[in-house]
């Protein structure tokens, strides 16, 4: 499972004691590999989100049911032409990849405080040539990006101070002090 860095912010009162420059050196170097990994995540969410409209996008568009067929006559052989060119179009998108990582059949998580969120979309070719169950497939997965988009907006705006919790403030007022 590609897990990005981990978002925690914890601190042990003995090690920041014996040496507060050095801890707290280390413990910004940790927030900024958090805040990395977690900005890499929710750039591939929004990645996956435009790549899923996407797929949703030409697969509406090529989903007709049997009123269709018959009120427009289209021929079967146009129509498998049509949806052969689609599921063509869709496997294209599902080779993206975001920083080197794929999107699509590959597990992603992150940590942000003491929550795992992950997420995995799996090609939903394993549905073809069900059109509209490719198509439903695709909706529930834009849903969970998005979801999981939200909670990500919400978790990171919430103030917390839990994150402190460990740190002497005399050690680090002593810091600014030189």
């Amino acid at each position: 499972m590609q897990d990005f860095p981990t978002f925690l912010f914890t601190q042990d009162k003995q090690a920041f004691k014996s040496s507060p420059q050095q801890t707290l050196k280390s413990a910004n170097q940790k927030l900024g590999a958090t805040y990395k990994g977690v900005n890499e995540f929710i750039g591939m969410l929004q990645v996956a989100s435009s790549k899923l409209n996407q797929i949703l996008k030409i697969l509406l568009a090529c989903s007709f049911d049997q009123t269709d067929i018959t009120s427009t006559q289209i021929p079967l052989s146009e129509l498998s032409i049509k949806t052969t060119q689609a599921l063509s179009e869709v496997e294209e998108i599902l080779k993206a990849q975001f920083l080197g990582t794929a999107i699509f059949d590959a597990p992603l998580s992150t940590h942000i405080l003491d929550t795992h969120l992950s997420i995995c979309i799996q090609s939903p070719m394993a549905l073809a040539p069900d059109i509209k169950a490719m198509a439903t497939y695709i909706e529930e997965k834009l849903q969970e990006v998005q979801s999981l988009l939200a909670l990500l907006s919400e978790m990171l705006t919430q103030p917390t101070n839990a994150q402190f919790e460990n740190i002497d403030s005399q050690n680090i007022a002593k810091i600014f002090k030189g």
